[in-house]
């Protein structure tokens, strides 16, 4: 009976398994040292640099504001210095309407009057209203802009004695175009209205009072050629081409312009023209402007 013996390993094999062990641990180290060094690279979860860069994002945010608020209230209210022209009042108002309601403080050639922006009754006692001359009596105009109306008028004449250029009429108290008011609507209450009617109506005949050009002492209805008859066939006189081409040299404008209407609330009146400096005159004039119009441009 043949004995089976145990099986010799041979020296190779031993340092086969030796290779074999040595190469495993050397992987395992292997990773892990990778894992180690990769979790080592990774960023950790600091909020700082978010609260930093939000903080950052408020603060440029601000800034912009900041300076474009400087940089519109610069370009708003920074004008050209200009001697006859005031500055821009501080305080502004709203417009009733698509109508401009000229604020508080405004220079007095500037002044308006019309059915949004109404003059108060002691506005009589803010100017010294005189005489025209020329033999004319009952012609009435603000002492400050008198002399301006003269040379106009006079300048017109002296240019063509056929002009025969001359105000029919001027200067009306607030006072008195109170107690004209009054009496159209007392009228239009004897017609049958009510009080509140006959004043809707009467407002649309004669002036409320504060609310004329003419109770400002710079406006003037103007005649010549002729024609004297404050109507629109004024517009086709000589005199009327001389006044429009000339009156801003001496600050005026035509009041009431053509197409103004919704603007002024007053129809066309070639004859009324009004006194606002000669600065403004020669931009109204020249843009075709109305009073309004040139008001609410500089917020005057």
């Amino acid at each position: 009976m043949e004995k089976h013996g145990r099986k010799k390993v041979t020296k190779k094999e031993v340092a086969v398994l030796l290779a074999v062990a040595v190469a495993a641990v050397v992987l395992l180290i292997g990773v892990v040292v990778f894992l180690i060094v990769r979790s080592a690279k990774k960023p950790a979860q600091d909020p700082t640099p978010v609260t930093t860069t939000a903080a950052t994002t408020v603060q440029t945010t601000t800034e912009t504001t900041v300076a474009t608020t400087a940089a519109t209230t610069v370009a708003t209210t920074q004008k050209p210095t200009v001697k006859s022209l005031p500055t821009k009042p501080v305080t502004t108002a709203a417009p009733v309407g698509n109508h401009y309601v000229q604020p508080e403080g405004a220079v007095w050639y500037l002044k308006l009057a019309n059915d949004w922006n109404t003059l108060p009754e002691s506005y009589d006692s803010t100017f010294t209203a005189v005489e025209y001359g020329g033999g004319l009596s009952g012609k009435l105009f603000d002492s400050r802009a008198v002399d301006a109306l003269r040379e106009m008028l006079a300048a017109g004449n002296a240019e063509n004695a056929a002009l025969r250029l001359q105000p029919v009429s001027c200067y009306r108290s607030v006072a008195l175009q109170k107690s004209l008011y009054e009496r159209q609507v007392q009228k239009q209450k004897n017609a049958g209205y009510s009080d509140a009617k006959a004043r809707e109506v009467a407002a649309t005949i004669v002036k409320r009072p504060g609310q004329s050009e003419h109770n400002t002492g710079l406006a003037a209805d103007l005649g010549g050629s002729g024609d004297y008859s404050l109507n629109q066939s004024f517009e086709r006189t000589a005199a009327y081409r001389w006044l429009i081409e000339h009156c801003a040299d001496y600050g005026f404008i035509l009041r009431f312009p053509k197409d103004k209407e919704a603007v002024t609330g007053v129809i066309y009146e070639p004859w009324h023209f009004r006194y606002v400096g000669k600065e403004a005159a020669a931009e109204i004039m020249r843009d075709g402007l109305c009073l309004e119009e040139y008001l609410e441009k500089h917020g005057y």
